[in-house]
C-alpha cells in the first residue's frame, strides 16, 4: 500500500493498562491474511479525552495490508461505519471519521494543554 493511500483509523475502548505492544499484538492476532505478517502498525496510544478516564484511544495506520475485519470501514464512503474487534475480553471500536475529540500526540506532563472555543453559527472555530 502506498503512503499516499494509507488510511488512519481511530481505535477506542482500549483498556488503560494496555501498552502499545499489547494493542498491536491483539490486532495482529485477529488477522488471518497472508500479508499480515509483513504489515507494520504505527500510531499513537493516549488516554481518552472524553468523560471516560478508564479507557485509551489510538490512531493507527497499517503499512502494507489492512486487516479484513476493517474492510466495511475502508469501503464506506460516508465514514459512518465502525468495526469491532473482540480482544482479551474487550471490544475495540475502529472508525475513520474521528468525530469528537481525538488526541493525536501526547504533549507530556510539563505542557499546559488548554482549549478555548468560540461557537459561531456555522462553523465552530476552535483556537
Amino acid at each position: 500500500m502506498s503512503a499516499s493511500k494509507m488510511i488512519a483509523f481511530r481505535v477506542q475502548n482500549i483498556p488503560p493498562q494496555w501498552s502499545w505492544e499489547e494493542l498491536t499484538r491483539a490486532i495482529a492476532a485477529s488477522t488471518d491474511d497472508a500479508s499480515a505478517s509483513m504489515t507494520t502498525i504505527t500510531g499513537t496510544l493516549l488516554p481518552a479525552p472524553d468523560a471516560s478516564p478508564r479507557t485509551q484511544v489510538a490512531v493507527i495506520q497499517f503499512s502494507n495490508a489492512i486487516p479484513l475485519f476493517l474492510k466495511p470501514v475502508t469501503d464506506d464512503k460516508t465514514s459512518e461505519r465502525t468495526a469491532y474487534l473482540r480482544a482479551n475480553g474487550t471490544d475495540l471500536r475502529f472508525d475513520k471519521n474521528f468525530w469528537g475529540m481525538t488526541p493525536l500526540i501526547d504533549p507530556g506532563p510539563e505542557e499546559d494543554v488548554s482549549m478555548e472555543s468560540v461557537a459561531e453559527r456555522p462553523p465552530h472555530i476552535i483556537f
